[in-house]
Parts: structure tokens; sequence; C-alpha cells
């Protein structure tokens, strides 16, 4: 595939344009959900666009090393006490 705008040897089938159509919306539904879970607090909304496990870092804000954790841990961790 090839960023739109982009020289190309080749036209894309149709078949593949619709599979990179199909694949960008699919990419922003998850950023979507991922950003409206941290907005409304719902953990589970949020921790269901993560991956098993993944990196976080935000040592910028925390000065704290990168860590690998889990959905699983987000949600436990987010719950009020």
């Amino acid at each position: 595939m090839t960023w739109p705008g982009a020289p190309s040897a080749t036209t894309p089938s149709a078949e593949d344009m619709v599979r990179e159509l199909w694949d960008r919306q699919q990419i922003s539904d998850v950023m979507l959900r991922f950003g409206r879970g941290l907005d409304l607090h719902d953990w589970d909304m949020y921790a269901a666009t993560l991956t098993d496990p993944f990196e976080v870092d935000f040592g910028d804000l925390t000065g704290r090393p990168p860590a690998v954790t889990t959905p699983a841990t987000v949600k436990v961790a987010s719950r009020p006490a």
C-alpha cells in the first residue's frame, strides 16, 4: 500500500483500496475508543483498546522509566479505592 498522493508504479486493485480503507477505519475506531474511554473514565473501554502486554512511557511527565503492563493491570489500577 502507498500513502494517498504518493507516487506509485501501479494502481492498486479495488480490493486493495477497500482493504486499506477498512484498515484505516478500524484504526480510527480504536483511537476514538481509546480517547473516549480515558475521557469518560470507562476503564473497560480504555483497556479493550490495548494489546497484551504493552509498554507505557510517561517519563517526560513523571520521570519514571518505561514499564511493561497489561490491560487487566490498567483496569485494576484505575478503579477508585
